[in-house]
């Protein structure tokens, strides 16, 4: 896997974290996003942290993700190159009865598990940095 670059969503814990440590361990490059502030990173993530794994705190619920997104993107682009692949295993869910699930958390889980992948693919394919 050297000389390959990944994104990875979501890679502050669950399945999105043992992406993350399977794909360094291969010796890729990776940029990975989370909703966690790097002060709060669970001591997995800053393990695998390195000149080669660079980690973003991202909100992917807020509106101006996309921006943000563009920046991060740009930035990796200019020093390294294109990314050969995307990791996306971020989601919101509900825990307990259906009924105590209000119209709020709804729209969060909408933003964060559909609207989020089509800001991320968008902003993939506009700025083309992912190798063909």
């Amino acid at each position: 896997m050297n000389n390959s670059y990944a994104l990875i969503t979501g890679a502050s814990s669950g399945l999105g974290l043992q992406v993350a440590r399977q794909l360094a361990e291969s010796g890729a490059s990776l940029v990975l996003l989370g909703k966690r502030t790097e002060a709060k990173l669970p001591t997995a993530v800053c393990d695998i942290l390195s000149d080669r794994v660079r980690y973003f705190s991202v909100d992917m619920s807020l509106d101006d993700s996309e921006g943000t997104l563009k920046e991060i993107f740009s930035n990796f682009v200019t020093e390294r190159g294109r990314f050969s692949g995307l990791v996306s295993t971020i989601g919101r869910h509900f825990f307990g009865p259906i009924a105590s699930v209000n119209q709020k958390s709804i729209h969060e889980a909408v933003d964060v598990n559909i609207a989020s992948m089509y800001s991320l693919v968008k902003t993939f394919s506009k700025k083309k940095i992912i190798n063909s």
